[in-house]
């Protein structure tokens, strides 16, 4: 903030008691115990979002119907891109969280091959550290 400036207590829902300006989400004074004059905690009261227009995520219906060139079986190559190369079970094991995110953005149940998604694993020796991932769909 530039030096000499002045704020708008009242426009950033600021109060002041005993000398110090207190932000909105403080109701009582730490110094006397008074309430904020207005009686509220500075926050808002609204209960429920106001809607002016579906969500994306209020859409009812399969992800074919949605997306229908996101339907069907995937192979997932996860590439892994460093200056060693890890042992095999250690690279599967821990892309595990990236499997189940990828499963779940295609909208899978599950990350194995019975729900369509096929992973083949590929280690790059690399000065630059880096994951690259390709997705493409099997149209057989």
């Amino acid at each position: 903030m530039k030096k000499g400036a002045t704020l708008n207590a009242e426009k950033l829902n600021l109060w002041q008691c005993c000398g110090q300006y207190l932000c909105s989400g403080v109701a009582v004074c730490p110094i006397c115990g008074k309430s904020r004059p207005d009686g509220n905690s500075g926050e808002p009261s609204h209960t429920e979002l106001e809607r002016s227009q579906p969500d994306a995520l209020d859409a009812k219906g399969t992800l074919a119907e949605i997306l229908p060139k996101f339907a069907g079986r995937f192979r997932i190559t996860i590439e892994r891109h460093g200056p060693r190369t890890l042992d095999g079970d250690n690279f599967v094991g821990g892309c595990k969280q990236l499997r189940d995110a990828i499963a779940e953005l295609l909208g899978k149940k599950g990350d194995s091959e019975a729900d369509g998604l096929y992973f083949r694993y590929v280690q790059v020796k690399s000065a630059v550290k880096k994951t690259v991932l390709k997705i493409q769909q099997i149209m057989e």
